[in-house]
């Protein structure tokens, strides 16, 4: 269990500071934590669709040897990025 986590951590990693980015925007935009879950839903179908079209299958084929289906390492770096996101906005939130 703990190795696939580190998996979808290498997974992540490189999208985390356009994830951070990405937030930044929104929240100077609307700080509503609904709206940006919701955008960055879409920005993560849109990622997954993109890859897709773009040949980074051997990217992905490495994640898929090591047991995970495109759409359920999409899924998890969605829900690792809305708990960011959300201890992100708490954060901010309490400060502003």
């Amino acid at each position: 269990m703990i190795q696939k986590l580190g998996i979808i951590f290498q997974f992540y990693r490189p999208l985390f500071f356009l994830s951070m980015g990405v937030n930044i925007a929104l929240t100077i935009l609307s700080p509503q934590l609904g709206y940006i879950f919701i955008i960055k839903f879409m920005l993560a179908f849109l990622a997954l669709h993109i890859s897709h079209i773009n040949g980074q299958r051997r990217r992905i084929n490495f994640f898929r040897s090591k047991g995970f289906s495109t759409l359920s390492l999409f899924g998890l770096a969605y829900v690792i990025d809305a708990l960011i996101t959300a201890f992100y906005l708490l954060f901010i939130q309490e400060f502003v």
